[in-house]
């Protein structure tokens, strides 16, 4: 299952989790762990925002993941679908209304 994480850094942790990420090697950036297939990151810097999508049936193997970062910043996850499954599910949805 796909997920979305988005995140919004604490004002008073934006610049100390800045250093850390500039600091990683790009390959250590798109490595999340065990059970967990990055998918992609996208990022608003001057916000303090992002967002992630990973791919997981471990949603232990994320939050475990996501705790180290969660004393530096705000996080939500919720399940999602790429094109071709919301397609395929917003058919399904059509055609139960006009039952």
């Amino acid at each position: 299952m796909k997920f979305m994480v988005t995140w919004e850094l604490y004002p008073q942790t934006k610049m100390e989790v800045l250093e850390v990420w500039a600091r990683l090697p790009s390959a250590e950036r798109s490595t999340l762990g065990k059970g967990l297939k990055f998918i992609g990151r996208w990022h608003d810097l001057a916000a303090g925002t992002g967002v992630l999508i990973v791919e997981t049936k471990d949603l232990a193997a994320l939050h475990r993941y996501l705790g180290q970062w969660t004393p530096y910043m705000d996080v939500n996850v919720v399940p999602a679908m790429d094109d071709r499954e919301s397609g395929a599910v917003a058919k399904k949805i059509v055609a139960d209304r006009r039952q």
